[in-house]
């Protein structure tokens, strides 16, 4: 049997996701990587007892050839009795609308996409998004260097819930109403390197569309991809492996420490549905690692648009030591301002407001 079908099948079962009524929304570009995957739980359906929904997004960035793989990608879950929801989203305007660089913007309108056929599609239990092996390698290496610690080590999570990739949606309208249970975002082949991919590919005569995007070495990714991780191979062969094992580990000490803050969430902060208000005498007894955490998951509450960079989160931890009435301004639209028993995490104001330098 191929290691890509062993993969999915494993996948499933440890995350028990497969079953009569499930149904498994599938993010195909037209790219290896998610034809593979779907050519897989295709293949899988029948034995497994559950159902597929093909999602494809056009960015309307490529013109004719975006087009061609949007055909493409109809073309293929007609072929194998697959319903296919298919969607063009103008992303250089809304790109524009939004601030956002073009990435950010085609990433937020897929989520968006996704999520709306995840929460109205019937029995949807989960999307499935085809990033392999070798993208959680790269993803370690590029948080490596920009100085992440154990999340950004953690890389991409196999397994993520409703709370925590809806996030990737924004700044896009998601939806509120979701089924029961909530979708989960799954990565069914982060144990598969892209060689497996291309391997069954050939061996199913599958023949994917081709982004040149991919190949675009102006891109961060690209350039780890096609230059970084090649000189890495000359130091060790597995190198894709061992940033695995290392997302692997960092993700285990995550969640540890995800369980650590959870004991003392309670005690530490009074959550309103826009703010979160932290306890001094609570916070001053924390370890800075769980500071750190509870900084973050503030953040995100409260409605955070961006990754808290360390300096910021450097700034929002001195708040605490700031006077009554000062107030750090966050990347995302928020503020931190300093109270007499703490310090508050809440939207930025639209007026009067001043930026505190720490």
């Amino acid at each position: 049997m191929s290691n890509l079908l062993a993969n999915l099948r494993e996948f499933g079962q440890d995350h028990a996701l497969f079953g009569p009524g499930t149904r498994l929304v599938v993010a195909v570009s037209g790219g290896p990587d998610s034809l593979a995957m779907l050519h897989g739980l295709a293949a899988l359906r029948a034995e497994l007892h559950f159902t597929l929904q093909v999602a494809h997004l056009n960015h309307g960035l490529r013109g004719a050839e975006a087009t061609a793989d949007a055909d493409f990608v109809a073309a293929i879950a007609q072929q194998w009795g697959l319903p296919c929801t298919i969607m063009t989203v103008d992303v250089a305007a809304l790109a524009q609308e939004h601030s956002l660089n073009l990435y950010a913007a085609g990433r937020a309108a897929r989520y968006a996409l996704f999520a709306q056929i995840a929460t109205t599609a019937p029995g949807a239990q989960a999307v499935a998004v085809a990033h392999t092996a070798d993208d959680q390698a790269e993803t370690v290496l590029m948080h490596l260097l920009r100085g992440a610690g154990p999340a950004g080590l953690s890389g991409m999570r196999p397994v993520l819930h409703w709370g925590e990739w809806q996030q990737f949606g924004k700044p896009l309208p998601m939806p509120t109403s979701i089924n029961s249970p909530a979708p989960q975002l799954i990565r069914p082949l982060l144990s598969t390197t892209r060689q497996e991919i291309m391997q069954y590919c050939a061996l199913h005569g599958l023949t994917p569309c081709n982004d040149p995007a991919n190949a675009d070495t102006q891109h961060l990714r690209s350039r780890v991809r096609h230059t970084l991780i090649p000189q890495l191979i000359e130091y060790n062969p597995q190198i894709v492996a061992a940033l695995g094992r290392t997302a692997e580990i960092s993700a285990q000490q995550e969640d540890f420490l995800a369980a650590m803050l959870e004991q003392a969430w309670a005690d530490l902060v009074i959550v309103a549905p826009h703010s979160v208000a932290f306890a001094r005498e609570a916070w001053n007894t924390l370890h800075p690692v769980l500071q750190s955490a509870a900084l973050r998951r503030a953040y995100l509450l409260v409605g955070g648009s961006d990754t808290l960079a360390l300096v910021d989160l450097e700034r929002a931890r001195a708040a605490a030591q700031l006077r009554v009435g000062k107030r750090v301004e966050l990347p995302g639209g928020v503020t931190v301002t300093v109270i007499r028993t703490g310090f508050v995490f809440g939207p930025t104001p639209h007026t009067g407001t001043v930026q505190h330098k720490t």
